[in-house]
């Protein structure tokens, strides 16, 4: 969620998702449950795009676009920081299939700015996918549509929805964390580009986004208890809020080792 964008022309997806939901409150109209609140959905949906609205991560696109910028220059270190693909076979349960999907997507940016072998990492995030069947993670790493900040909500919103559709929306909130986790520590990697890939207001959009998601798992951790792990988690990193790229430079050198600790915990 973090790095790209679906290329998507639902721009009716909002209005597709309320007779979706009617239709789940009629099967489950007795419980006052996240699958049955309106009111709940409906906040939910507001966070969505506000998360949507801030769009996609200007560090990431940034690897995505322009690999000789980061590479020809030495500005980036070589990617000897990123999580082994080994570490995929531990990822049992469906919430750390999806985890491990967004870091092994992350990391593979990083490693193909290297010209490492991305077979594997390939072969790895597909096994992960067919596992996590969700139409949403079927990413376009279109050019045009990486900048739209509209396609990025449409990405955003489809996602949310079909995870919503299937009554696993705590499986949207572990891969928007985990995004987002992964950003810090990829940074924490590379402190010294923070100047040249942020500014102060894109700092601050980093952590408007954190605070959306965890507002997002506030919301839904009542009706889905093993998101208390991820929230715990996101509660760690809220305490690098930072509101320019020197502070954020300054928090991440700090908290190097614990932001290591706490992605090395997602899988």
């Amino acid at each position: 969620m973090a790095v790209s964008c679906r290329n998507s022309s639902q721009d009716t997806a909002g209005n597709e998702d309320v007779s979706k939901f009617d239709t789940l409150s009629e099967i489950d109209s007795s419980a006052n449950n996240l699958y049955a609140d309106k009111n709940l959905k409906k906040e939910l949906d507001l966070l969505i795009d506000r998360i949507g609205d801030i769009g996609a991560s200007p560090f990431l696109t940034s690897l995505l676009s322009d690999d000789t910028f980061a590479k020809d220059r030495g500005l980036m270190k070589r990617p000897d920081y990123l999580m082994p693909l080994s570490r995929a076979n531990q990822a049992v349960s469906i919430g750390a299939k999806y985890r491990a999907a967004v870091i092994y997507k992350t990391d593979m940016i990083v490693a193909s700015l290297y010209h490492e072998p991305l077979t594997d990492y390939k072969q790895t995030i597909a096994r992960l996918l067919v596992d996590i069947n969700n139409p949403g993670f079927n990413i376009n790493l279109n050019e045009s549509h990486r900048r739209s900040t509209k396609a990025v909500k449409n990405m955003v919103n489809e996602l949310f929805n079909e995870a919503y559709k299937q009554r696993s929306a705590n499986l949207f909130w572990e891969a928007a964390a985990t995004a987002v986790i992964e950003e810090l520590f990829l940074l924490s990697n590379n402190i010294e580009v923070i100047p040249m890939f942020l500014s102060d207001s894109q700092v601050n959009d980093i952590f408007n986004r954190i605070s959306l998601i965890y507002s997002g798992i506030n919301l839904s951790s009542d009706n889905h208890p093993e998101l208390a792990q991820t929230k715990e988690l996101i509660e760690d990193i809220l305490l690098l809020k930072s509101n320019s790229t020197t502070q954020l430079q300054k928090k991440l050198l700090e908290n190097k080792e614990r932001l290591a600790t706490v992605r090395n915990s997602l899988i």
